[in-house]
């Protein structure tokens, strides 16, 4: 038995160590259908990971795991409903294969939990090995907007996931993709590798300020909006709570100067040596308010809008991810949760969301470090979702809830030790 059992934690140890390297590979496409190599780890190890049993004694598993199956039949009901309505006369039953996205993210979720609660591997090892894969990621990044010939070749050939954005790699304007294959995605990705390095990456300061500073410039060299909003607001916000927490206002405010004063310099230095680019980050925000009004997301949005309000049976259960898609694209989460699942549906994604924020909330006191790391990458993700996707990220979605599942086990192991000393 106890052999059994030192086998099951290796190949856990292994899945989990290989879904985080995953971050530096491209997407598999197989049969139409493309999706990391993380995902056939996660499905490998997965169950090993029931046989456990003790994953399932966590309160936030349990609700995960509630919720998740309330999703499928949501899923299930919405699609049909959908497709009965508004699909076509010879009309058959849909199985929600979007449900795939939420299998993999309470999943690895519930991996990571273990993982980082039983110490499968030590926190000290997890974070040196994240802060090396961050890093060389961050300079594949850095090397695709450098217009570096040879990563550009391959990243065109191995990693974009679009003729759109091969092409991009012939404009003057380079916007990176790094190794996630998708512009805004990539920015997303960066937000949250920023807060790794700003708030858990301390056994080097070289390497801490070297991760920040690159993840600031994949940000902007994406020219992704809802990156650099997501970050901005998220890093306000933190450090506004941070201030409530621990009623440091001097430490904060020298903390956020040191901060405003290294990306003043960065951009600076920036538009002296590459101002076309530069010029192009401003003139995105230039056209900004249009994009939200008249064009891109803020027509897209009306014209759903206006579609979904023709039928009152629409907001109870949406009209369906296969109708949605096959009228035309959303790009705002809420809103494409809200058309596609109606108010079920988005009760249930943010219901996720709260019982997330609450948990980590009940750890605040183990590792402050830790706290505001899972607080600030959540904050950034559901800002960035207003722009983009956040649950339903097709290829990159399962980087976030790695990290916060581990970190969160992490706290949690230390918060029960904690409350059997006081017994």
């Amino acid at each position: 038995m106890s052999e059994m059992k030192s086998t099951r934690q290796v190949l856990i140890k292994a899945a989990s160590l290989f879904i985080v390297f995953s971050f530096l590979l491209p997407v598999i496409k197989v049969g139409g259908v493309g999706f990391k190599p993380d995902l056939i780890a996660l499905v490998l190890v997965t169950p090993f990971l029931l046989l456990t049993r003790k994953i399932h004694r966590f309160k936030i598993t349990k609700r995960f795991k509630f919720i998740a199956i309330l999703l499928l039949f949501t899923m299930a009901v919405s699609n049909n409903f959908g497709a009965y309505r508004w699909g076509p006369s010879n009309y058959s039953f849909l199985f929600p294969t979007e449900y795939l996205q939420i299998f993999s993210r309470v999943g690895v979720f519930f991996l990571f939990i273990y993982v980082g609660n039983f110490q499968v591997v030590t926190e000290r090892y997890f974070i040196k090995f994240l802060s090396v894969v961050f890093l060389i990621g961050l300079i594949w990044g850095t090397a695709q907007f450098l217009g570096i010939g040879f990563v550009n070749k391959i990243s065109v050939d191995f990693y974009a996931l679009t003729g759109k954005q091969q092409v991009g790699f012939e404009r003057a304007n380079v916007r990176g993709f790094g190794t996630a294959g998708n512009i805004i995605t990539w920015g997303g990705l960066c937000c949250i590798i920023f807060y790794f390095y700003y708030f858990l990456c301390d056994y080097s300061r070289v390497l801490k300020v070297s991760g920040c500073l690159l993840s600031i410039a994949n940000i902007a060299f994406s020219a992704s909006r809802a990156s650099m909003i997501a970050l901005l607001l998220s890093f306000l916000l933190v450090f506004l709570l941070k201030i409530i927490l621990e009623r440091n206002f001097v430490k904060t405010l020298r903390t956020i100067t040191s901060v405003v004063i290294g990306i003043t310099v960065l951009y600076l230095i920036a538009i002296q040596i590459i101002p076309d680019r530069i010029s192009y980050i401003e003139s995105r925000f230039t056209y900004a308010e249009r994009d939200m009004t008249e064009e891109g997301r803020g027509r897209q949005i009306a014209f759903f809008f206006h579609l979904f309000s023709q039928d009152s049976n629409n907001f109870l259960f949406g009209i369906g991810k296969p109708v949605l898609n096959d009228i035309d694209y959303l790009e705002v989460e809420p809103a494409f949760l809200f058309i596609a699942y109606g108010v079920v549906g988005v009760l249930l994604h943010y219901l996720l969301v709260y019982y997330y924020y609450r948990t980590v909330w009940e750890t605040k006191e183990i590792s402050k470090s830790r706290f505001l790391f899972l607080f600030s990458i959540m904050t950034a993700m559901l800002i960035f979702s207003l722009g983009f996707f956040f649950f339903r990220e097709p290829y990159s979605g399962m980087l976030f809830w790695s990290l916060a599942g581990y970190f969160l086990g992490c706290s949690m192991r230390e918060q029960t030790t904690m409350l059997s000393f006081k017994k």
